[in-house]
């Protein structure tokens, strides 16, 4: 079988247990994972970056 199948979901359907029963079918699944959801793994978790409070601007 050619062909390839893929699932796109929202943010509260998509989970990294959910991910990997679908690549056991031989599925992708495409959307994003909220990293406070229960099984994500801490150690794939960024720091949030923070933001300067004057972005400098262009001059003219």
């Amino acid at each position: 079988d050619s062909q390839v199948y893929a699932v796109v979901t929202d943010r509260f359907y998509t989970s990294i247990q959910s991910a990997l029963q679908f690549l056991q079918r031989n599925m992708y699944k495409v959307g994003i994972i909220q990293t406070n959801k229960k099984g994500f793994p801490p150690a794939l978790v960024q720091e949030k970056s923070k933001r300067q409070k004057n972005i400098p601007r262009a001059r003219l």
